[in-house]
């Protein structure tokens, strides 16, 4: 007889790739430590979230993150403030859900960005891996929405 998982928590495709509520997770991880004020908070490494770090680091969302040892499995995530004391961004919201998958194309990235002045960053997993909605538009990918960053 199987173990169930006591989180309830869904399995990964690969072993090294996060799941939707482990996205959520994180997202949720991030906005408890911005109401705190916190300067870090942790996360489970995965390969996935590695790739999700570089975007947030690219667009200037966290101040950085350690990449952990062979043998340690915890990244520790470095949050930005400004001057005032207030997170560098606004808000981070998941968007493709567990029951409720977003997929988009680079027609309806380009038509988002451009009648809504949408000037923020997405997250979205590819067959490429987990990469920016810029990156998808430079390479005319698409895949699933995972996440937004404004």
């Amino acid at each position: 007889m199987k173990k169930k998982n006591p989180y309830g928590l869904r399995k990964a495709i690969r072993e090294d790739s996060m799941t939707l509520d482990q996205i959520q997770m994180f997202i949720h991880k991030w906005k408890l430590a911005v109401e705190v004020k916190s300067l870090y908070f942790t996360f489970k490494k995965t390969k996935d979230l590695k790739s999700i770090l570089k975007i947030l680091y690219h667009v200037s969302a966290i101040a950085g993150y350690t990449i952990p040892a062979e043998n340690e499995n915890i990244y520790k995530i470095m949050l930005s403030y400004d001057i005032k004391g207030m997170c560098s961004i606004r808000t981070i919201n998941q968007v493709s859900k567990v029951r409720q998958r977003i997929t988009i194309n680079t027609l309806d990235m380009k038509r988002y960005m451009h009648e809504y002045g949408w000037t923020g960053t997405g997250i979205v997993r590819t067959k490429k891996g987990i990469i920016s909605i810029q990156e998808c538009l430079k390479d005319h990918v698409g895949g699933e929405f995972l996440a937004y960053i404004i």
